[in-house]
């Protein structure tokens, strides 16, 4: 998949794949909330994303609802 670059095109990414249903890795979460894979799994560890989950084999997995909303509401932070 190809590198968000733009706030819309991350935003576009979120919603999309939101409306697909599937969790995200924490390397696509990485990508789209534009931080380390390493800080997505610290935030997974430490709670800060809840509703993250690990599959059997150890890797998390993030909604894409939460990764959408975090990445929404940076457009009402400010204001």
């Amino acid at each position: 998949m190809r590198a968000a670059r733009t706030p819309r095109q991350r935003r576009e990414l979120a919603i999309r794949l939101m409306a697909e249903g599937r969790p995200v890795s924490t390397g696509m979460a990485a990508e789209i909330l534009t931080v380390d894979v390493k800080t997505v799994a610290r935030w997974c560890r430490d709670g800060r994303i809840a509703s993250a989950y690990r599959t059997p084999g150890g890797h998390w997995r993030i909604p894409a609802s939460e990764i959408a909303r975090r990445v929404l509401g940076e457009d009402n932070q400010g204001e």
